[in-house]
């Protein structure tokens, strides 16, 4: 898979997955190309892991519906940026919780995003994937605030 992001995508949609165990993942082999290869490999799961759900992520993978559904976010002006990618935010990097695996970006990320993170000055809203219209409105004037 060439696109890591689709591969990302991918992996988070897979049947018992997600954010958490792409996280232990990534933290055990340090990509999620690096994780879908040891998993079609034989490798051991990693601690905490269910073996199952690991030795069947290769199969698990629709990457072609993973593909059309970043295709389609890409025509609609949205980037995906996933944690192989340079572009990631480093500030992200240094969250106590797991930084998210997969970002939906609107707009252009500044190059500096990439720079170590106490050099980066920057703001992001974050929310749900089901909003309220009130939610909606309160979020782009907070980032219209934030871009002013």
């Amino acid at each position: 898979m060439d696109d890591p992001a689709v591969l990302t995508l991918a992996a988070l949609e897979a049947k018992g997955v997600g954010g958490a165990r792409l996280t232990t993942l990534r933290d055990a082999f340090g990509t999620v190309a690096a994780a879908v290869e040891a998993a079609a490999k034989a490798a051991p799961a990693p601690a905490g892991f269910p073996s199952g759900v690991f030795r069947g992520l290769p199969r698990a993978l629709d990457l072609a519906g993973a593909a059309r559904r970043a295709s389609s976010l890409r025509s609609a002006g949205l980037d995906l940026v996933c944690w192989d990618d340079p572009r990631y935010p480093a500030p992200l990097w240094l969250d106590d919780r797991a930084p998210p695996a997969l970002l939906y970006v609107e707009g252009a990320l500044p190059p500096t995003f990439a720079e170590p993170a106490h050099r980066v000055r920057a703001a992001a809203v974050v929310g749900t994937r089901r909003p309220t219209a009130r939610g909606v409105a309160l979020a782009r004037e907070l980032a219209s605030s934030l871009a002013g």
